[in-house]
């Protein structure tokens, strides 16, 4: 009897040591994920910004007269031209650059699914820089995103920026923050991730 009890004892032991072990390893590899999706969206968004760029003159102006290469910045959203698109099929009639945008949209795919971090991307520039081309999401389940730019006019960080308007006008940010919360969907956590990403053109209006 004794020694039945001490086997049931140690059975239930080892039942709870097994499913803290398989708890834990599920928590870690769910973390790991996250935290791959948010430093391969980090560098995408990294990569975009650092090829950001203006073009000045008539001939990069729309049919209104507003620009076509302008970079528009809020807390909430970015959207800029950029160097940064490859062309995947061989003599595409593609150009190296193109428009990039970064927000927050509606999970589509799942209801109640919260908000997705995209990309926004057109093969043209036109006359608005903030609309057309594919979405592509990047990282599910953010709560909030927030960007702000660095002006070394002022030496400090601004939380908005538009090249079109006279305050910076035909001008770059010389840097863009980038901080993001994530939620886990199966608890109340959340995780908190921050980059600074660094513009390469920001010395003005590219002349060719």
């Amino acid at each position: 009897m004794i020694a039945m009890t001490i086997l049931a004892v140690m059975s239930l032991l080892l039942y709870t040591s097994m499913s803290q072990t398989m708890s834990g390893k599920e928590d870690t590899e769910k973390k790991d994920n996250l935290n791959h999706s948010v430093s391969l969206a980090f560098n995408k968004i990294a990569n975009d910004l650092q090829m950001a760029f203006l073009l000045p003159g008539p001939d990069f102006l729309g049919t209104d007269g507003t620009r076509k290469s302008v970079f528009k910045g809020t807390e909430e959203k970015v959207d800029f031209a950029s160097f940064s698109h490859v062309r995947y099929l061989k003599d595409a009639p593609e150009a190296d650059f193109g428009e990039v945008g970064y927000s927050l949209e509606d999970n589509k795919q799942e209801e109640g699914g919260g908000k997705v971090l995209v990309r926004r991307e057109s093969k043209i520039l036109d006359d608005k820089p903030d609309e057309g081309g594919a979405m592509e999401p990047l990282v599910e389940n953010v709560k909030e995103i927030h960007f702000s730019y660095f002006d070394p006019k002022k030496n400090d960080w601004q939380k908005n920026w538009d090249s079109s308007q006279l305050e910076n006008s035909n001008q770059l940010p010389r840097a863009v923050k980038i901080e993001i919360k994530v939620q886990d969907p199966d608890s109340e956590d959340e995780y908190s991730f921050s980059t600074i990403a660094e513009l390469k053109l920001n010395d003005g209006p590219i002349n060719f």
